[in-house]
């Protein structure tokens, strides 16, 4: 059930004036519009001297006051009066600013609400031939869902020249800017010259195009990364699979004034609007209250978050970190029983299996190619063969059948040339076995590559049937460590294994065998298991 919280306040674009939305009285026939911004380096203007009329006696900060005439001409072009602008519409004094923390929280409805947003850029664009060409032929290949021709293929990989240069866009880069198109019904950017570019339908298209060929990206040349990843957040958000783990780890790298926004720029997104906003709060503490709150709403995707950045259960989710897995859920809801205390948590957990013997992998391991040769070398030195080696190292995420021998032909194909490059040479393939074997080689990637930062090969005893089993740990690990394994299961129906040390210190984490889960796992003995905080 979706909440519709409306704005307090809309600017009226045609009088200059702010007006409480209570007051507007075919507002919700009519509608308005959300802007987006970057706030960039501002300075602080009477909104006199703006143009603006009423409703606003608080100085308005702006980096460009130019700003107000670009909206203006985009509201009058798009034939809107009304629009949410936050630094009209939200008192921005001293005095006031718990009015702001208030809203913070529902300011992903406002966009939600709106029937368009308006992303004001300081960039000037311009749409080329080329660029025309591009929106009109992936229009019409999505409206068939039709293949692309031969000449639209060969014309989509020959682009020399990006058809659209977002290189000098910031406002691809804020944290705020993956909530507001997310919820927005379609985002436009507004460039500095009047250049209005549907973004939503451009980020639509490039979609389709990768769907169909990774390759057809590069008619955006570097530019299609943050293209791509605002596109995999609208994407993940529609069908329902994105978590608190999921968002903040792509937040990492983007640019935010406050660093707790990387937090509160999430909210909207994420549905959490009655969390309160307090930015008083340290990074640690707010990590915290944000984890614990996402966890009152079923949301455990904290709990997949590998390394070991700190001593403490809950890793903090504000700097780059590793997160294994995809979209993990209970069980069933609430079956963990998780409970948070001054300086505990309590799970309710089985213990899995033993550490025995580990391997960390040294400083020469940067390298992926390196990393996964090693792996399977070192696999192989402890005495497990090939299939064991491949289901460990694609994660045990249950590969088909059909594929299986393909893999352990991958497998064996490294253990004899050592070289993700040279396997083409070694293993005589079809059209269809090519598919196959870049599958293969794409999961055991992305596995390894989520634990590059820290990598630890464990060999775990598995009490259940007393049997070793190889895991690859996202963190730390020592021998005399337990793996538990809560009542929890990603889109792969995979298991969670949490490193913990004699004295109840979360290491890291692990994808687990799934030998003995599927069928036996409601008959499990899982019991409160207590971890440091």
């Amino acid at each position: 059930i979706v909440i519709m919280h409306w704005p307090k306040r809309l600017f009226n674009v045609v009088d200059m004036k702010v007006e409480m939305y209570t007051d507007i009285q075919d507002i919700k026939e009519h509608g308005y519009i959300a802007v987006s911004h970057v706030w960039g380096d501002q300075k602080m203007h009477a909104a006199d001297t703006l143009g603006i009329t009423a409703g606003v006696d608080w100085q308005v900060p702006l980096s460009d006051p130019k700003k107000m005439d670009r909206l203006k001409n985009a509201m009058i072009g798009f034939e809107y009066k009304y629009c949410w602008f936050d630094v009209l519409c939200m008192p921005q004094d001293e005095e006031r600013k718990h009015e702001i923390n208030e809203e913070i929280p529902l300011m992903g409805s406002y966009y939600g609400g709106a029937q368009m947003t308006l992303a004001l850029s300081d960039e000037e664009y311009v749409m080329s031939e080329e660029f025309v060409k591009w929106y009109i032929m992936l229009g019409d290949a999505m409206k068939s869902g039709r293949e692309f021709t031969i000449y639209e293929t060969v014309w989509l990989t020959a682009v020399k020249v990006a058809l659209l240069d977002f290189s000098r866009e910031k406002w691809f880069t804020r944290v705020w800017t993956l909530q507001e198109v997310a919820l927005s019904k379609a985002t436009i950017l507004v460039g500095a010259n009047g250049c209005n570019i549907h973004l939503s339908n451009v980020i639509r298209r490039l979609l389709y195009a990768s769907s169909k060929n990774p390759m057809y990206d590069i008619v955006f040349r570097s530019h299609a990364g943050a293209l791509n990843q605002i596109g995999d957040v609208v994407k993940q958000h529609r069908e329902g699979t994105l978590d608190l783990a999921r968002v903040m780890l792509i937040n990492a790298s983007r640019f935010c004034s406050r660093e707790q926004d990387r937090y509160y720029g999430v909210l909207g997104i994420l549905g959490y609007t009655d969390l309160e906003v307090k930015y008083d709060l340290d990074m640690d503490s707010l990590n915290k209250v944000v984890v614990q709150y996402a966890c009152s709403k079923g949301d455990i995707s904290w709990m997949a978050v590998g390394e070991h950045l700190s001593a403490g259960f809950i890793q903090p989710l504000h700097n780059k970190f590793q997160y294994i897995g995809w979209k993990w859920i209970e069980d069933r809801p609430g079956v963990c029983n998780i409970a948070f205390y001054e300086n505990t948590v309590r799970i309710n957990a089985k213990v899995f299996g033993n550490v025995i013997r580990i391997e960390r992998f040294g400083e020469s391991g940067k390298d992926l190619n390196d990393r996964i040769v090693w792996i399977i070398h070192k696999l192989r030195s402890w005495g497990f063969d090939n299939t064991m080696i491949l289901m460990a190292m694609t994660g045990y995420v249950g590969i088909r059948l059909d594929r299986v021998r393909t893999g352990l032909e991958v497998v064996d194909a490294l253990v004899r040339h050592g070289s993700l490059e040279n396997l083409h040479a070694s293993i005589s393939m079809d059209e269809n076995k090519v598919k196959h074997v870049h599958d293969i080689i794409a999961t055991i990637s992305q596995n390894t590559r989520i634990c590059q930062a820290s990598t630890v090969l464990v060999q775990m005893h598995v009490l259940m049937d007393n049997q070793m089993y190889p895991v690859i740990v996202s963190g730390e690990a020592d021998v005399g460590d337990v793996i538990v394994m809560p009542r929890v299961h990603d889109f792969g129906n995979r298991t969670l294994g949490i490193v913990v040390s004699e004295t109840s210190i979360r290491r890291g984490t692990c994808l687990m065998p799934e030998k003995n889960l599927s069928e036996e796992r409601e008959n499990l003995d899982f019991t409160p298991h207590w971890f440091v905080l």
